[in-house]
């Protein structure tokens, strides 16, 4: 079941907050680069977070989340995470479909990558994504850049 996650409720925030460092550990691995920014969230960074979160549950377990601005119709995917023992089981898939298909107005989405993230780089092409861009963010750390028109 994938349903809004409620920043005001702490327990919630505290279960994102567990997934995405068991997520993006993994990704810092995969990219060479231990500083990625959710990292360093807290309780409190999330909470002030100016994103909308979605979590994908399995038995009331939070095992996956999206997380966006919308920017007019563009949602600016900001976070995509999947518990590690939960990989490879299509609910990074859902998560992106389901915001695809929100009702909210959303015609485009944009997402970024480290360029060494393959699983990511191979979800993302997967399902319609086209790389558009890569840059150093930080220096020496290549990230790529995709877009998907929703219709």
């Amino acid at each position: 079941m994938i349903r809004k996650i409620d920043l005001k409720n702490r327990e919630e925030v505290f279960l994102l907050l567990d997934l995405q460092s068991m997520s993006y550990v993994v990704e810092a691995r995969l990219i060479g680069f231990h500083d990625i920014p959710p990292l360093h969230d807290t309780i409190h960074s999330l909470q002030q977070s100016e994103e909308t979160f979605y979590g994908y549950f399995i038995e009331g377990q939070l095992v996956g989340a999206i997380s966006f601005k919308k920017i007019g119709d563009l949602a600016d995917i900001c976070r995509l995470m999947v518990h590690p023992d939960h990989f490879r089981k299509g609910i990074a898939s859902s998560l992106l479909r389901f915001l695809e298909k929100s009702s909210d107005g959303i015609r485009r989405l944009t997402v970024m990558t480290g360029a060494k993230n393959a699983p990511a780089i191979k979800l993302y092409r997967k399902l319609g994504f086209i790389e558009v861009e890569q840059n150093n963010v930080v220096p020496g750390v290549p990230m790529v850049v995709f877009n998907k028109n929703v219709e």
